[in-house]
Parts: structure tokens; C-alpha cells; sequence
């Protein structure tokens, strides 16, 4: 029998070194409710984990609530997470391509809203890595945070700025 994530998984496995980001991973890795669902969002070195791992370190908080549609197109579209810092609760809503026309925006506004209502989040932003078109700061009656980008660092930065200003 074959088994995808199995195979995945012995494929990309590493004993993981003691380090500080150790115990965090493995909180991340239980709020996307496992291997499946943490490996479609790029587990365990691709963009979307990186963006999430290293969002959180800068938060100092952990990734306490996940929510992954899985997308028959392979893509990451409308993925909501909410990290805490103990204190605070900051949404991050991820898709990888959006479109810089009302009803994309409005969709994704929605969709941070929701977010923000389910979990009433300090602060939400949305994070595409590409859109067509000329994109506004923020989505459309609200105030969430548009960020678009595909270098991970930058997106980070930017969620991190978003979250803490």
C-alpha cells in the first residue's frame, strides 16, 4: 500500500537537534493538527512553516490554533492562525495568490474578519505571497494588514511590525 505522508515523511525526516526553536516546532507542528496538514503548509523548510515559526519567535508567543483547508490545486488558500504571546492573540490569514480587484479584497476581508471575530485577535493581518494588480495596505473596511511577498524574512518583518505598532 502506498502512503503519501508516509513517504513524505521518511523522505524529509531529520533527527532534530536540541535547540531553543525545538519545543516551538513541535507546538506548531500540534496546532496544525499533524503531519499532514503541517506538511501542506510547507513543513518541515518551506515558506508558509518558515513564515509561521519565525513570526512566532519574534512574537515570543506560540502558534495556538490552526486552521488548514486543503485545496484540491495543491495551493494554500484562506489558511487562518492565530498566534498568542500570553497575552495577546494575533490572526495571520495565508494564501499563496490573490487579486487586487473588490472581490478578491472583499473576500479576504471577510475572511479576516471572521478570523478576528472567532478569536478576537489583538490584530489580523493577510498575507499573500503574489497578487495581480496594484494592492492596498489594508483590505477594504478594515483594518487588516495586506502584505505581499515571497521572501520570508520580509513577510515576517512585516507581520511582526503589523502585530506589535
Amino acid at each position: 500500500m502506498y502512503v503519501p505522508a508516509l513517504r513524505h515523511l521518511l523522505e524529509k525526516y531529520t533527527v532534530p537537534e536540541e535547540s531553543n526553536s525545538l519545543k516551538l516546532k513541535a507546538q506548531c507542528l500540534l496546532a496544525c493538527g499533524g503531519y499532514v496538514e503541517a506538511a501542506y503548509i510547507g513543513y518541515p523548510n518551506g515558506f508558509w512553516w518558515n513564515v509561521l515559526v519565525a513570526s512566532s519567535t519574534s512574537i515570543a508567543g506560540k502558534l495556538v490554533t490552526a486552521n488548514i483547508p486543503v485545496n484540491v490545486g495543491g495551493s494554500v488558500h484562506d489558511c487562518k492562525f492565530v498566534i498568542s504571546d500570553g497575552q495577546k492573540q494575533y490572526g495571520l490569514v495565508a494564501c499563496d495568490q490573490g487579486e487586487a480587484e473588490s472581490g478578491w479584497l472583499t473576500g479576504a476581508a471577510n475572511s479576516a474578519k471572521q478570523l478576528e471575530s472567532e478569536y478576537r485577535t489583538h490584530r489580523t493581518a493577510f498575507i499573500v505571497r503574489e497578487i495581480k494588480g496594484a494592492f492596498p495596505k489594508s483590505l477594504p473596511g478594515t483594518k487588516v494588514r495586506l502584505i505581499v511577498g515571497t521572501d520570508v524574512a520580509a513577510v515576517t518583518d512585516g507581520f511582526v511590525a503589523a502585530m506589535t505598532n
